[in-house]
């Protein structure tokens, strides 16, 4: 059994015969992802393992633990701690320790310190592990209902809202009764940065932004820019409280939404007739022969622009990522860290700001990075939608894929490819989706095989079965792999615009990653 992932057996071989085994140490692991906000006194549950240096499962073995609960970086309060009896802290035969633990105390009650539980062996031979940090809460704050995964902001009138209802919950998940708490909104992205204008999220007049009597909320706002905009991630509400005397209620955010102006219409797509380009066999070597490098002076147009567009993406999203850096947090009177109150500096500018007044601009009249990023926003998004509208409609005949035989004007459409078979609702297997640099679909990559591969484009207009449920549900599976950096969706700007290159690798990932259930 493996935790966590193994390397590969050939570095075991490698480390094993330069000596290193004789020095390995027998260490323990968390596995699982622990609470961030454990609510004070509710059990949960943690599971501890015994691996070797390799992360492989060691078994066979009988380990005593001792556990410790760690308040800051240095002090014990084992005071706060409960263990439960029926879970012995004891690493067993399987190689591993599930056990039930409850902090009885808040971090806020403790000067807003996290919490560590450090895990020790009483065989010194064996290192022992200590957890991410945790911030006990009284309560918490729980979104109640899921977002759309897309909405629409422009179908239907300006009074559409997004709506989800909050609620103050003890440990058991109930409601509590309480007096009115007021509430802090942040429209953050999936990451959990905070976006950089925040008055594109508007509350409507009757929503409501304090937790009432009851425990409740109800909660209505638009969000008046389109993901794409923002390099495609989809946002997320962040809920938490206004106020620094109710830090000990931590917060909650809500599903992700992908925010759209409206819905595509089938119909109006203008996609080129279906071509078929040859590809050589996945034995033959001249398939791994590196291409010739291209003059950006013999290059299409829309190609340069498209590797242009898409750089400026990326250093947009480091710009929005270096803004503000978190640096330390505030000191008390006594001298010591108030963990609740990180503090954040502009690395261009040096001016600081705390999590009062995070949402509010306070860079320097002169900073470079504060106005660059605020240029972006105000003016030149309206200049970077105008390109990609122009590298879109811009028609050059691209290559086919091993030849230099012309095709029809594919190559303009192609920005990227997911290296995953896609699936109808109907169960059918349509292929690999091809993406235009906006991320809408147009198509489909077709495999067939006889004595050699073929690949045959088909357009979705020319797709059977294709619902527009379908194609919204691929084009969210193509901007969450971007998101997430998926190594299974490939861009021509990494093969410098070549659409050649960019099939082929397409097709040997996907062979590559299912060769196991392909045999």
């Amino acid at each position: 059994m493996a935790i966590g992932g193994l390397r590969h057996d050939v570095n075991k071989v490698s480390l094993i015969s330069h000596g290193f085994m004789l020095n390995m140490k027998l260490q323990l692991k968390i596995e699982q992802q622990l609470p961030q906000f454990p609510v004070k006194g509710q059990e949960f549950e943690m599971t501890i393992y015994l691996v070797d240096w390799f992360d492989e499962l060691k078994v066979g073995m009988q380990v005593p633990l001792k556990l410790d609960l760690i308040l800051g970086e240095t002090r014990y309060v084992p005071e706060a701690l409960t263990i439960d009896p029926k879970t012995p802290l004891v690493i067993n035969d399987n190689g591993m320790c599930t056990v039930k633990i409850a902090i009885n105390e808040t971090s806020m009650a403790n000067r807003h310190q996290p919490y560590h539980l450090r895990f020790t062996p009483f065989n010194s031979s064996i290192t022992s592990v200590t957890s991410p940090p945790m911030t006990v809460v009284r309560c918490r704050l729980v979104i109640q209902n899921k977002l759309p995964e897309i909405w629409y902001k422009d179908e239907g009138s300006r009074d559409k809202f997004l709506e989800f209802n909050v609620q103050l919950c003890d440990s058991n998940h109930l409601s509590i009764p309480t007096k009115p708490i007021p509430l802090r909104i942040t429209l953050i992205y999936e990451n959990g940065h905070a976006v950089f204008k925040q008055d594109i999220l508007k509350l409507s007049t009757d929503s409501q932004d304090t937790i009432d009597g009851t425990g409740n909320a109800s909660i209505k706002m638009r969000i008046e820019d389109v993901s794409r905009n923002h390099q495609s991630q989809p946002f997320q509400i962040k809920v938490e409280p206004a106020l620094p005397m109710h830090q000990d209620i931590a917060y909650d955010t809500t599903s992700s939404v992908t925010v759209r102006s409206k819905r595509n219409k089938l119909g109006k797509r203008s996609i080129p007739e279906p071509y078929t380009a040859d590809i050589i066999s996945a034995d033959s070597e001249e398939s791994f022969e590196p291409s010739p490098k291209r003059s950006c002076i013999n290059t299409p147009i829309d190609q340069n622009m498209g590797r242009v567009l898409d750089w400026t993406r990326s250093v947009l999203q480091v710009l929005e990522a270096l803004e503000w850096q978190q640096v330390g947090y505030e000191a008390q009177l006594d001298g010591t860290l108030d963990y609740s109150k990180p503090l954040y500096r502009c690395p261009s500018c040096w001016r600081y700001k705390d999590i009062h007044s995070h949402e509010a601009q306070q860079h320097a009249s002169n900073c470079s990075l504060a106005t660059l990023l605020l240029v972006y926003a105000t003016q030149t998004i309206y200049d970077y939608e105008s390109l990609v509208k122009l590298v879109e409609t811009t028609r050059t005949p691209a290559a086919s894929l091993f030849n230099s035989t012309p095709s029809p004007t594919l190559g303009t459409f192609i920005y990227c490819v997911l290296a995953q078979l896609a699936t109808l609702d109907n169960g059918v297997c349509i292929g690999f989706p091809a993406y235009d640099i906006g991320f809408n679909l147009v198509g489909f990559y077709q495999a067939q095989t006889t004595t050699t591969t073929q690949v045959i484009f088909c357009p979705i207009n020319n797709c059977e079965g294709v619902t527009l449920v379908d194609i919204e549900r691929f084009e969210m599976v193509a901007h969450r792999a971007q998101n997430m950096h998926s190594p299974a969706l490939f861009n021509r700007a990494r093969y410098v615009g070549d659409l050649d290159k960019l099939k082929e690798n397409v097709l040997f990932y996907f062979w590559e990653s299912n060769k196991t259930m392909l045999r």
